[in-house]
């Protein structure tokens, strides 16, 4: 019966965890973000006509 068992193999059981630890910072980090999205608009007074603008446009200024 223990000659049918397949190991799995550890090169799996790395990418899984990989997989896994980078969901969860994920999942973090978004939730940290729509947490201070609120206090960013008081801090610096962001308007509503600017939530319009597309991300990409905003970001891309802020990314060079």
């Amino acid at each position: 019966m223990n000659a049918n068992k397949k190991r799995i193999s550890p090169y799996v059981i790395l990418i899984s965890c990989a997989a896994a630890l980078g969901g969860l910072l994920f999942g973090y980090d978004t939730a940290v973000i729509s947490g201070a999205v609120g206090f960013l608009q008081i801090k610096f007074t962001f308007h509503n006509d600017l939530h319009q603008v597309p991300d990409d446009i905003l970001a891309f200024p802020i990314s060079k």
